[in-house]
């Protein structure tokens, strides 16, 4: 079960963007809470990956490859149209795990926007369980970004 933050802002908890891996095949990979934790804390797991070498966590999304037009104004709906209409970045979930890895060896006991160390290993680990599920259907996998 999801904590709350430290900061005690229940409601942000509630509704807000989360992270969700996703397989090809379809098949539910049982992340559930884990990921409003990860992107919450996205910015410095991305500082603890650059550092350690490995591919940062948004690298896996399903529309890595997307690359926005130089005259992009920022407004959501066209974003949302242009992740539409671009094809899916499917991931090897073997490509995942060394950063999955390097994120849990390298937490630091600090610096966490909202949560705790605690709260942010056990997404991290939820997370290297469904890679595991997925290297063992070989199915492929993306990250994605649900507000």
């Amino acid at each position: 079960m999801l904590a709350i933050p430290p900061d005690g802002s229940v409601e942000d908890v509630i509704v807000g963007a989360a992270i969700f891996p996703i397989f090809q095949s379809g098949t539910p990979t049982g992340f559930l809470d884990e990921g409003k934790v990860l992107f919450d804390e996205m910015e410095l797991l991305d500082e603890i990956a650059e550092s350690a070498g490995v591919m940062r966590l948004d690298e896996f999304d399903l529309k890595a490859s997307l690359e926005l037009p130089d005259d992009f104004d920022g407004d959501p709906d066209w974003l949302f149209e242009l992740r539409d209409a671009h094809p899916v970045d499917w991931h090897d979930p073997a490509e995942g795990m060394p950063s999955v890895e390097a994120l849990l060896a390298s937490l630091p006991s600090n610096g966490w926007s909202r949560w705790t160390r605690t709260d942010v290993a056990r997404g991290l680990e939820a997370f290297r369980s469904v890679l595991r599920q997925a290297v063992e259907k070989r199915v492929r996998f993306a990250l994605e970004i649900a507000f």
